[in-house]
């Protein structure tokens, strides 16, 4: 009898064991993916100069509002989207990149912003991710 007992304890110990390493698995996973998201957001964000001892870091993305809402625009937007991501992030791979703006005829959105949506892999995951960040002025 006790040593069904001791047998059930190892088992629910063994147990309890896998189903922590699980839950710790699938939090580092997660905080590994929004860890990405932030990392990508930071790089779009930040405007060259602006990072101490990296001059060149950053996509500098709000200068960009300040331009003609064009196709020229965005693919400019866009080359300079992927130099970056290929440099700083090369854990991060970009599919697609898709711009809306009240130019390019969402009444819905405010003339001085622009929706980036970016479809992206990342790489060492194999998991796409998609980001959608407004920027405005």
């Amino acid at each position: 009898m006790q040593l069904l007992f001791l047998l059930v304890s190892l088992y629910h110990q063994l147990y309890k064991l896998r189903m922590n390493f699980l839950t710790l698995f699938a939090t580092i996973l997660f905080e590994y993916i929004d860890l990405v998201n932030q990392n990508l957001k930071m790089l779009l964000l930040t405007s060259p100069g602006e990072r101490v001892m990296d001059p060149h870091f950053g996509v500098g993305m709000r200068q960009f509002i300040f331009e003609v809402d064009h196709p020229q625009t965005y693919s400019n937007m866009s080359a300079r989207i992927h130099k970056q991501v290929q440099k700083y992030l090369p854990y991060i791979d970009i599919e697609a990149i898709t711009y809306d703006s009240h130019g390019t005829g969402n009444q819905a959105i405010a003339a001085n912003t622009v929706m980036i949506k970016i479809i992206f892999n990342i790489k060492p995951l194999n998991r796409r991710e998609e980001l959608l960040l407004p920027v405005s002025a």
